[in-house]
């Protein structure tokens, strides 16, 4: 059982097994993400949960985000910003966009747990995101939330940035909440 045991550990990428010098812990930066798409696997965490979490997360991200920031970082968030804008007729490039954009502000809040945190939740929720952004009119009040949550940034208003993203994110919970409503309808389960 101890060899399944590290066999598991070096699939997960915990452990690396090096033939003739033993076995060692790998410098896997994204051991956390990596933990948490494991317990999604087995536990299959709520929509409500996810959710719930990454209002959490994003909050506080954003928060510090426009506290913490500097002038490059602010300025290479209105690029991503902008990029969003030119490719909002492509839903695939409008999500990697949108990924992009609230990547950027984990990143600029110099907290390299809460972008891990950020960075799990994201793929976590990654299908219910595509489905909400297809919905018509969703990816334009998605570039009105960020165009406000960096307008916020920019204005250095910790206060009004969070508000702003809890908004967003109440936003994105309630159109999968409807989503969800149409489909166990269509089915007949409602």
């Amino acid at each position: 059982s101890v060899r399944e045991a590290i066999r598991a550990l070096q699939y997960m990428g915990i452990l690396e097994v090096r033939c003739g010098e033993g076995t060692f812990l790998t410098e896997n930066l994204s051991l956390l993400s990596d933990h948490f798409k494991a317990s999604y696997i087995i536990r299959q965490y709520s929509v409500r949960e996810l959710v719930e979490a990454r209002k959490i997360i994003e909050g506080e991200t954003v928060y510090l985000a426009t506290k913490r920031s500097s002038k490059e970082e602010k300025e290479a968030l209105k690029q991503i910003f902008e990029v969003a804008i030119r490719v909002q007729d492509d839903v695939a490039a409008f999500l990697k966009a949108d990924f992009a954009f609230h990547k950027k502000i984990a990143e600029m809040s110099h907290n390299s747990v809460l972008e891990e945190f950020f960075t799990a939740m994201r793929e976590l929720t990654l299908e219910e995101n595509l489905e909400v952004i297809k919905k018509t009119g969703q990816i334009k009040k998605a570039i009105a939330f960020h165009e406000d949550i960096l307008h916020c940034i920019l204005l250095c208003d910790p206060e009004a940035a969070r508000k702003v993203m809890l908004d967003h994110l109440e936003n994105i919970e309630n159109t999968g909440k409807e989503l969800t409503s149409k489909h166990l309808e269509q089915e007949g389960r409602l």
